[in-house]
């Protein structure tokens, strides 16, 4: 590989319980990286105190007001001077042989721009949380393996779609060439969907993702989000426990997705599984959370200014 230097990136609100185990396992890779920046989004519960005490090799950008990840994670991007970007999760901790196995790629493919490993649940043991992500026929993204045992299915390295949002590593060449204006990631978003928007037109413009089962790391899923911190306590529809604002994010970032992506052809070829997935969504919104029908209703109107950020 042509690019030796890789910068960590690591948005963080309030996720102090999570934040000091995902930055010493930095600290203890075997593939030293250039820099590592923590974007701290207005956090109240001494996180950037954690950082400055006891990591002082981090460098510390102070928001003073909650950004979400995606406006956040463009500021730490812009900041970043490596040839490649991992863009971390808080609740993520990396085996110290991580980032060097992100970086053994086949060098004869120039063209892969996204790296994702093999991540595990820190719920349950031997489980997976993600081996990349998938985009589905309904036009939401799929971590593959998601609450599957380990059992060998996963252990062989080649390409995937996309790498999901828990621990992506990203080629600076790539990010360059698929921003829209000065944004990496979709600030629209806030928070879910982004990951998949950009393997999506990374994709469109010809870039690749490759996935190695040899880079491990550990995820406490929406552990940040949700505030679940108990090895085995994990609900099976997360949807229903989101914030309200979150929940909203989650509906109408899959429709800028899909507004900013995809093909007329292809919308119509998965027709059936959209209708599907749309009949379960707004089923439940209509039988358990009117608040949230009546924010969609006002709001949804708004997302069709997505379709001006088609690539």
């Amino acid at each position: 590989m042509d690019a030796d230097t890789l910068s960590v990136i690591v948005v963080n609100h309030n996720g102090k319980d999570f934040l000091k185990n995902c930055l010493d396992s930095l600290r203890i890779q075997t593939y030293k990286p250039a820099e590592i920046i923590v974007v701290d989004n207005a956090s109240s519960d001494s996180s950037k105190e954690l950082v400055r005490g006891e990591f002082p090799e981090v460098e510390l950008l102070e928001n003073e007001r909650n950004l979400y990840f995606a406006k956040a994670m463009n500021q730490g991007i812009r900041k970043a001077t490596g040839d490649w970007i991992l863009c971390l999760n808080n609740d993520v901790r990396l085996d110290e042989k991580f980032l060097k196995e992100c970086m053994k790629l086949p060098k004869e493919d120039g063209k892969i721009g996204m790296v994702c490993g093999k991540i595990y649940s820190m719920r349950w043991s031997r489980f997976l949380d993600s081996c990349g992500q998938n985009l589905s026929r309904a036009r939401t993204g799929e971590d593959r393996g998601y609450r599957r045992r380990d059992d060998g299915r996963f252990d062989s390295g080649g390409y995937v779609f996309g790498p999901g949002g828990v621990a992506p590593l990203y080629r600076r060449e790539m990010l360059e060439e698929v921003k829209i204006g000065d944004e990496y990631f979709d600030e629209d978003y806030e928070i879910f969907y982004e990951d998949l928007d950009i393997a999506w037109r990374a994709q469109k413009l010809g870039w690749k993702c490759f996935y190695n089962p040899r880079a491990i790391a550990y995820h406490y899923r929406s552990g940040s989000t949700l505030g679940i911190t108990e090895p085995n306590k994990w609900p099976r529809y997360i949807f229903p426990h989101l914030k309200d604002d979150i929940k909203y994010l989650v509906v109408v970032n899959r429709y800028r997705t899909i507004l900013k992506n995809e093909d007329l052809k292809d919308f119509f070829c998965n027709f059936f599984h959209i209708l599907f997935h749309e009949l379960k969504v707004w089923g439940y919104i209509l039988i358990f959370d009117w608040r949230l029908l009546v924010k969609l209703l006002y709001e949804l109107p708004k997302v069709k200014t997505s379709i001006k950020k088609r690539c």
